[in-house]
């Protein structure tokens, strides 16, 4: 009935590979020990502002959900409206007549308005009418509606430090959301528009946005309109009628044209609320993502474009939108002419054995790209310091991830535990033990080596303070006593060690040592008599002999 359970990950050891490796990682370092300055993007003054952007709780920076716009508005204003929330195929093939009406509806908040027991009672008769839905997974019918059902009605969100359980609807945000409306406005379409007395010419839906064509009539058009909004009690439509022949959709401006064979002429179509921003040339990213830019907005005016005067049009318009963005030009026509006439690159192309992502810091990432090139891996850029990882913050931080001098506890599905210290935020120490897994650093943490060996998953989220300590020494000792006192510890390597070496473990599970940065529990007595030149590990005394 359910799946087996996956057999422990045991990697062979390679020596090649170990040297494959090596030769990588000594080159890599290279490169990164090689100093460069690097000059920032922003001066001083916006440095200071951003800081005090940052920390001004008074306000929320958002960005918008379309237009690329960004949102700013009174933290107050801002919980009072989610509250306010809380509590409540071509168009060319069809022929038209001159008096066909270009509509569109859309449905009013459909995620959070979709009837969440009779789309479930939906999709439960359509696996119990599917033939090769046993085909398909071990789970019987019954087994998958209680899973559905578990996910899609055990939603809840934090708004500052409140958690609400949704009542009704779908949740924004939830994968399952788009899926579950989608079957639910497919039952609605074929059980109610399809047998409406006169039927649209025309009903292309894409999620809650509707195309049709209209040949009934504006009166008979209001009727329809009645009758859509009466069938499901929050599930309302409104609707937009052409002018002029014209109708927006989506990011599509359909015009009426019935002189022509085609009917309809199509062009890109931005909304009054647009700000024609786009990532600005200066920002710290890689050329191939400014690239990429232009290409998106290339193919969208070719895709929608109904013709080469109005692909021409669009393309002016793209580069002066570009140009406002801070693009040079030749940049721009450079770009243009590598799309309109891609080279032949894909000849004796080796697929990459492996992938990459390191952040991207101007001059040395490409260098540490070519790299990987010759040893065959795929490398990609990622940016970790953007204004809106800085400016924009809706969730609330669980105040334990932002303690300094801590001692903390990590636990793992089997039962036992991690303990450690910290004099750092607890969610950066956290992040440090997730790369090491992560990275398959089993050599610098016995967190990861205890993950890799068994196969474990740890409960990342679970990770919790024991206690509080803001002297080193006194928090060292502490941590001590916790991994004495608690059974069942995963224990970490020595630091202090050689590279790629790890320690033998002592009678208590943790490792003999004479130096480390965190004591032993075989060890009973704990003095800060010599300080190492790192200033960082302390003189231990063992027990017995």
């Amino acid at each position: 009935m359910y799946a087996q359970k996956k057999k422990p990950l045991h990697l062979r050891k390679d020596p090649y590979l170990i040297l494959y490796i090596d030769e990588f990682r000594i080159r890599s370092k290279l490169i990164l020990e090689k100093p460069l300055k690097i000059k920032s993007n922003i001066n001083k003054e916006e440095m200071l502002s951003l800081k005090q952007l940052k920390n001004d709780k008074d306000i929320k920076i958002l960005p918008a959900d379309k237009g690329n716009a960004t949102v700013i508005m009174n933290t107050i204003d801002y919980n009072t409206k989610i509250l306010n929330m809380i509590t409540e195929e071509k168009l060319t093939t069809i022929n038209l007549n001159p008096t066909d009406l270009l509509v569109s509806f859309d449905v009013v908040s459909l995620f959070t308005n979709v009837p969440v027991d009779k789309t479930l009672s939906i999709v439960k008769n359509k696996l119990e009418n599917d033939s090769s839905f046993k085909d398909r997974t071990k789970l019987n019918v019954t087994a998958f509606m209680e899973l559905l059902t578990l996910c899609i009605k055990t939603t809840y969100f934090q708004l500052e430090n409140d958690f609400y359980q949704q009542d009704f609807g779908m949740a924004m945000g939830s994968s399952l959301s788009p899926i579950m409306s989608n079957i639910f406005m497919e039952y609605f379409e074929e059980t109610y528009v399809k047998n409406y007395t006169n039927k649209p010419k025309i009903w292309w839906r894409y999620v809650d946005d509707v195309f049709s064509v209209w040949p009934h009539g504006q009166d008979s058009l209001t009727q329809f309109l009645n009758f859509l909004n009466n069938i499901e009690p929050t599930i309302k439509f409104t609707l937009e009628l052409e002018e002029n022949n014209k109708l927006p959709f989506l990011d599509v401006m359909v015009s009426k044209n019935v002189q022509e064979i085609s009917n309809f002429q199509t062009n890109v179509y931005r909304k009054k609320t647009n700000t024609n921003r786009y990532l600005n040339f200066d920002s710290n990213h890689h050329l191939s993502v400014k690239k990429g830019i232009i290409k998106s907005l290339y193919d969208r005016a070719k895709l929608v474009s109904s013709n080469l005067n109005i692909f021409d049009q669009e393309k002016d318009h793209i580069k002066n939108i570009l140009k406002e963005n801070a693009y040079p030009e030749g940049f721009v026509e450079k770009t243009l002419l590598q799309i309109e006439n891609p080279p032949n690159n894909n000849q004796n192309r080796q697929n990459p054995t492996s992938n990459m992502t390191i952040p991207y810091i101007p001059r040395i990432s490409e260098r540490l790209k070519r790299l990987g090139n010759e040893f065959n891996i795929r490398t990609t850029f990622k940016t970790n310091n953007t204004l809106r990882s800085i400016l924009t913050h809706t969730k609330p931080k669980n105040k334990d991830q932002n303690e300094k001098n801590c001692i903390y506890k990590i636990p793992c599905q089997c039962g036992k535990h991690y303990i450690g210290e910290t004099s750092r935020p607890l969610d950066v120490r956290v992040k440090e033990h997730k790369n090491y897994v992560r990275d398959y650093q089993v050599d610098r943490s016995h967190l990861a080596k205890h993950v890799w060996d068994n196969g474990h998953q740890i409960n990342w989220k679970q990770a919790s303070i024991i206690q509080k300590e803001p002297n080193f020494g006194k928090r060292k000792l502490k941590e001590s006593a916790c991994i004495k006192l608690n059974g069942g510890v995963i224990p970490e390597q020595c630091h202090l060690m050689g590279e790629g070496q790890l320690a033998t473990q002592c009678s208590e599970g943790s490792m003999r040592h004479s130096y480390i940065t965190r004591p032993c529990s075989c060890f009973f007595l704990y003095r800060k008599s010599m300080q190492l030149k790192n200033k960082s590990s302390v003189l231990l005394v063992q027990k017995g002999n």
